[in-house]
Parts: structure tokens; C-alpha cells; sequence
């Protein structure tokens, strides 16, 4: 059974404190739309929400956490902690939502893909099922994978919710990165090079890819790095297209370590940063 968070805090910003924190900071620097506050969260590394569980969404820490997922509301309010029994946490960076592998079923993939060392043997992808409250997050599928030619690092996990298609996306100090599919077929695998990115950002910060993920409608994806979401809208003909074409840029809120975005349901962008408690910031993308 999922364990349920009895040292939760909601933390809900008064407007003066809001008026306080904008005073003080950076410029640029956004105060959060709550925070949610948990003694085992410190380095949120990617979030996801599903149309099977409306209203709640999912978190899950960096390199070093365990194999669990929080749940969570944009309130800031912790909802339960859902071990993942199946799967091994050696440095889960992204995580995304799309159809399980084989039907149109709701899932959540994790990806296990950090590498900075660059030593890795393979990494590791996991969809689960959504698991609902008092429920482990149960897996059904799994690959074991490699990349061709020379190891690389990521943090960006993508699903398309049309073809179930999942995506890779490398994170490289000099934003030249590169976008990977994994084979359809589960298990084993190499991953099937897409396309090389070369985000147009001015600095290392704009260009380092954090995070990704694919609009619910499937109709746009967004990256994002350290500073700046980069927004891509997916042509229905020819679903890899867009990546070889320029993303419109959308600058996003100030974080400590942004590391984690995904499309809510209603459009905007939600992105949370590493620390505790970990910060809730939305942005709307201004189509």
C-alpha cells in the first residue's frame, strides 16, 4: 500500500508576503502560486498530471531519491506518496504522462536517464499505471537502453499522446542537443536518433534542456531550460517535423533549479524548481 504524507504543509502566500518577496528579489523573480512542503520532496526533477486521477498531479525527487512518486494538488497539498515496487531510482530526471504501451490506457513513464559522468551501461524508462490514492504506481512496462555511439546525459521525457511515440531529449552544456525515440518494442533496446536541436538562447542557462513535455491535444511540446520554455506546434502529417524547425521562445519565472514543466490541462505552463519546499509557478504561454 502507498504511504500517505502525515508531515504535510500547505503553504498558501499571503499577498503581503507576495509584495514582500517581489520587493526583494531579482528582477525577473516571480513568487510562487503555492508551495508544497514535504520532509522527503527536496528535489523535485520532473511532474506530470493524467486524465485518469483530474486535479492531481505527480512529482518525484532527482538522483538519490527513492523509487516513489508524490501526489500532489496546485494547492500545495500533499496527497499521498505511491512507492514504485518495480523499478530502480538511480537518477530519474523526467517524467511524463501518455497511453500505456500497446493501448490507449492512461499511464505515467519515468525516466530513469540521468547521467552526468557519462558511464552509465544504460538507462531505464518505466510506465506505470496511475495509481490511484492508497495504490502503488504498479509497472507494465520497462526498457533497458542504450544510445548509439557515445553515452549521453538527459533530463527530458516526452509521450506523444496521439502515437504513444516516447522521446528523449539530451542535455548538453553547449545546447547542442539531441532528440532520441525509444523502439517500440519494450525490454532491450537501442534508441532510434530523431533530430539535433540547437536551441537559439543566448547563454549556457537558456540552453540547457531540464525538461520536456507533449500538450495534451498533441498538438504542441515544449522544452524547457534553466530560464526559457522553447515551444515547438507539431504538425498532425509528419509528427517529428517540428524538431528540425525554430521553437518560439517563452521566458519563464525565476527558479533556484528549474528542472521540471509539463502543460495543464487548460494550457498554461506548470514548472516547479529542486529545494524545499518545492515552489508551484504557472506561465501562460500566449499563443
Amino acid at each position: 500500500m502507498a504511504r500517505v504524507a502525515h508531515r504535510t504543509r500547505v503553504l498558501l502566500v499571503s499577498p503581503l508576503l507576495l509584495w514582500l518577496a517581489a520587493a526583494c528579489d531579482a528582477p525577473g523573480a516571480q513568487p510562487p502560486h503555492a508551495e508544497v512542503d514535504h520532509e522527503d520532496l527536496t528535489e523535485s526533477s520532473g511532474i506530470a498530471t493524467s486524465p485518469a486521477r483530474p486535479g492531481t498531479w505527480f512529482t518525484h525527487n532527482d538522483s538519490g531519491g527513492k523509487a516513489e512518486l508524490f501526489a500532489f494538488t496546485l494547492d500545495g497539498e500533499v496527497t499521498g506518496i505511491h512507492p514504485v515496487p518495480d523499478a530502480k531510482a538511480r537518477d530519474w530526471e523526467d517524467m511524463a504522462a501518455g497511453p500505456c504501451p500497446g493501448t490507449r490506457a492512461p499511464c505515467l513513464y519515468i525516466g530513469d536517464i540521468g547521467d552526468n559522468t557519462r558511464k552509465r551501461k544504460n538507462i531505464h524508462v518505466y510506465a506505470t499505471v496511475v495509481p490511484q490514492a492508497g495504490e502503488p504506481a504498479r509497472v507494465v512496462a520497462e526498457w533497458e537502453l542504450d544510445y548509439p555511439g557515445k553515452k549521453r546525459n538527459a533530463e527530458a521525457l516526452l509521450v506523444d499522446p496521439i502515437t504513444g511515440a516516447v522521446y528523449i531529449v539530451t542535455k548538453d552544456d553547449d545546447g547542442e542537443s539531441e532528440v532520441y525515440r525509444l523502439p517500440g518494442q519494450t525490454g532491450k533496446g537501442d534508441l532510434i536518433h530523431v533530430a539535433d536541436l540547437s536551441l537559439p538562447g543566448s547563454g549556457k542557462s537558456e540552453r540547457r534542456t531540464t525538461a520536456g513535455d507533449w500538450h495534451t491535444d498533441g498538438a504542441g511540446v515544449v522544452l524547457r531550460t534553466y530560464t526559457t520554455a522553447w515551444e515547438w506546434r507539431v504538425d498532425p502529417a509528419d509528427r517529428e517535423a517540428h524538431w528540425k524547425r525554430p521553437p518560439r521562445r517563452i521566458p519563464l519565472p525565476r527558479e533556484t533549479q528549474g528542472e521540471a514543466i509539463a502543460y495543464a490541462p487548460d494550457g498554461r505552463l506548470v514548472t516547479t524548481s529542486e529545494g524545499r519546499p518545492m515552489p508551484l509557478r504557472f506561465t501562460d504561454p500566449g499563443r
